[in-house]
């Protein structure tokens, strides 16, 4: 069975879902109601029971158990090193969300591929970045003081036009950052208490540990040994230092990195080749890829081997996303009833049939066999089907919905053994519009929908045997219910996406285009929209020292979701009882347990992982 699974990363402030139960069985942790969806998780199939089994495998070295599929990766940590795993490809590449690059270059979903898109001039920009900065050839919100409307700025560091938040020390506890208009600990030393310096690249206050032997660098979390000849604590003065390390185990200008020359990759897992950021990779060049079993081209923009970079390197089918030559990546790629899913090799196949199964088997396992669904404005309409708990089996619906409209969709079933889920996606695959998975019966709203085609997807997600469940889908249609203000697209929340934009024209609510760009404060729907990289949907540190919750409950009650500054982008930009996680300094952990459910969770696991602790650091990290 295919499975579509959507969770979001809820930064910190509302904790983590968890997924659990070897029964099939769920819980969440329901602090809020604020559970948006994020992603779209897809299932393929082949046998193993390991790891073990797919050492030799052509499609990768990892094993989804449930599934018996050898792929690639199921999730970050079994890509290299820097790499991020696309799950409904398992595959992994350079990034597969903006959030994965470094601004100003956003990720080119096409190729996964971080990259920078050139302008010429303003009329090559929209808002809410219009004008174009020549020199690096990007739209901006301002480029200097004269893009913007007194007493408004532009902020140097996100170019857009803020109100500051301070224009001098006085307004602040301790010092002004007069470039973007934020209060901070220091710009200069004279803000720390001796010996402390400030350090004017994160604007903290920090001290540098003396020391005449390791003995006195015990305490420290990042820095265990003594360079004698400085006097300071470091993180290695050798080799050796690094031993307890995972990965980067050599010793280079006093920190720890995977690789110096090749030589020190030679039993890395990532790659025998050394790049320029002190990593092992696979390849820098064409002959870095003689005798993989992946291919002989050197994807260069993820530093892997591939038998394809473009089209015209296979001899039959499309040069895939993952560096393969295939038919397909996707369900939505396959066009004919007769073979509407991918399997994990790229080609677009028919499933197997359970006995009992309902007549529109095969072809609605996909999208080009997808049953229509036609109700009359305001009824209920409803449709009885079977579903199997085959591998890479589901039920597609097609919708059509007109602008403004509310619909919602129950998905109800009588044995209390199965367990279905329900998700609502977008007619191109991309976007997740909402989705339930702890209720008996599912329950999906969806309000002020823009106009267009959606998939309605049901899943079997157990028992995974070849028995027929039966169903009923119902839907109920309100049209003419437009949206006037944000607020109405903020209103519902329980099953469906955020789409942040009230489209007062045609009454629909639709997604933010932010382009990265978007201001701490501003309302968004995806961490793309910022240009912090940071949307959240709790409250958080707005003022730089305690919780602001008046930003939350008051300007922007109806946003549902806002942009906030990252507080950190290491552990050692925290104070010292604190680690840096997903962009803000939290307690340090002491064992797995203080650590969350992990981010790269994917759906085939019985029960989702928590990070792991690494207690040489105080830092949570997939495991």
């Amino acid at each position: 069975m295919r499975r579509w699974l959507l969770f979001s990363v809820v930064l910190l402030t509302l904790g983590f879902m968890t997924r659990c139960d070897d029964s099939g069985g769920k819980s969440s942790d329901t602090t809020t109601g604020d559970t948006q969806p994020d992603d779209v998780v897809e299932e393929t199939t082949t046998t193993c029971a390991s790891n073990a089994d797919c050492a030799n495998a052509p499609r990768g070295a990892a094993c989804i158990v449930a599934t018996g599929t050898c792929v690639e990766c199921y999730d970050d940590s079994t890509c290299l090193s820097g790499l991020h795993c696309d799950v409904p490809r398992f595959t992994c590449f350079e990034c597969v969300r903006d959030t994965h690059c470094t601004l100003p270059e956003t990720c080119n979903t096409a190729t996964h591929t971080c990259a920078v898109l050139p302008c010429t001039s303003d009329a090559s920009c929209s808002a809410p970045t219009p004008v174009c900065d020549t020199v690096t050839g990007l739209c901006l919100g301002c480029v200097d003081n004269s893009d913007c409307t007194s007493p408004a700025t532009c902020a140097s560091t996100t170019h857009t036009c803020v109100t500051p938040l301070c224009t001098a020390d006085s307004d602040c506890p301790s010092a002004c950052d007069t470039t973007s208009g934020a209060c901070v600990e220091c710009t200069a030393d004279q803000h720390c208490i001796l010996p402390a310096t400030c350090d004017t690249a994160t604007f903290t206050c920090f001290t540098a540990s003396a020391c005449t032997s390791a003995t006195d660098c015990a305490v420290e979390r990042f820095t265990r040994t003594c360079d004698a000849a400085g006097g300071t604590c470091v993180e290695c003065a050798a080799t050796a230092d690094c031993a307890a390390h995972e990965f980067a185990k050599v010793c280079d200008v006093a920190a720890c990195v995977e690789c110096v020359t090749n030589v020190d990759c030679a039993s890395s897992d990532f790659g025998a080749v050394c790049d320029s950021t002190s990593r092992c990779v696979e390849c820098l060049q064409d002959t870095d890829c003689a005798g993989n079993a992946n291919g002989t081209l050197c994807d260069l923009a993820h530093k892997t081997c591939g038998e394809c970079l473009v089209d015209t390197n296979c001899t039959t089918g499309t040069c895939q996303a993952d560096g393969r030559c295939g038919e397909c990546a996707l369900d939505i790629d396959c066009t004919s009833a007769t073979a509407p899913a991918c399997d994990g090799m790229g080609t677009c196949v028919a499933n197997s049939t359970c006995v009992g199964d309902d007549a529109t088997e095969n072809g609605d396992d996909g999208p080009a066999g997808a049953r229509v669904l036609t109700p009359a404005s305001g009824d209920v309409n409803s449709v009885n089907q079977d579903i199997c708990g085959n591998a890479a089996e589901d039920d597609w619906f097609a919708y059509t919905a007109a602008a403004g409209e509310n619909v919602t969709f129950t998905l109800a079933w009588s044995d209390n053994s199965a367990d279905l889920d329900l998700a609502v996606i977008t007619a191109d695959g991309v976007e997740l519009l909402g989705q339930s998975w702890f209720n008996k019966p599912e329950i999906v709203t969806l309000t002020h929908l823009p106009a267009g085609t959606f998939y309605v997807i049901i899943t079997k997600f157990s028992p995974r045997t070849n028995t027929v469940t039966p169903y009923t889908l119902s839907l109920t249609r309100t049209q003419g219910v437009a949206c006037t203000s944000v607020a109405d697209c903020a209103a519902e929340f329980a099953t469906q996406r955020f789409r942040g934009s009230c489209n007062t024209v045609n009454g629909a609510c639709e997604f933010i285009e932010g382009a990265g760009a978007l201001p701490l404060g501003a309302r968004c729907d995806t961490m793309s929209d910022c240009a912090s990289r940071i949307c959240t949907y709790g409250p958080v540190f707005t003022d730089g020292f305690s919780f602001n919750w008046e930003l939350r409950h008051t300007a922007n009650a109806d946003t549902r979701a806002f942009c906030v500054a990252a507080r950190c982008t290491a552990s050692t930009d925290c104070s010292a009882d604190d680690a840096c996680l997903l962009g803000f300094c939290m307690p340090e952990c002491t064992s797995d347990a203080d650590c969350p459910i992990s981010d790269a969770s994917a759906s085939f696991t019985n029960a989702w992982p928590r990070m792991v602790c690494d207690t040489l650091t105080g830092e949570c990290a997939d495991g």
